[in-house]
């Protein structure tokens, strides 16, 4: 079985277009708002940003495009983070396509990595502190 993991410092985020094209086939892993109230925080975080200038402007733009992403169709998509199926059959096809390039746009430090883990084996991903993730297998505790 693949699944799909972060190699490197800052967590498990797709690019944009993965989280769109995922959602125009109907993918139960990312959710669609109408998104009133999150569009309306949208155009505040825009109307300060506009108040800076240069560099900072344009860390500031890239910081916010990527906190939310709009579908075509006004919605507010969702997707559940370090909480989605891994493991799912449309991820890893879609982050195999972008052949080590699917990590989110404005985060290129980050790595996507597709590990193998057999059939057979319960597994979880643990991320330490930094973002870093492994597949472990999981074991049995008794209390």
């Amino acid at each position: 079985m693949k699944v799909a993991i972060n190699v490197d410092i800052g967590g498990f985020a797709l690019r944009r277009e993965i989280l769109l094209k995922m959602y125009e086939v109907g993918s139960p892993l990312i959710h669609a708002f109408d998104g009133d109230e999150d569009r309306k925080w949208y155009e505040m975080q825009l109307e300060e940003i506009n108040k800076y200038t240069g560099e900072q402007a344009e860390q500031q733009m890239e910081w916010l495009k990527n906190q939310y992403v709009f579908a075509p169709d006004g919605k507010v998509l969702y997707w559940g983070g370090n909480d989605i199926d891994r493991a799912d059959p449309l991820l890893i096809q879609l982050i195999e396509e972008y052949d080590g390039n699917a990590h989110q746009d404005w985060q290129s430090h980050r790595k996507i990595k597709i590990v193998e883990v057999p059939n057979d084996v319960k597994w979880y991903i643990h991320e330490d502190d930094c973002g870093y993730e492994v597949v472990h297998e999981e074991h049995r505790m008794w209390y």
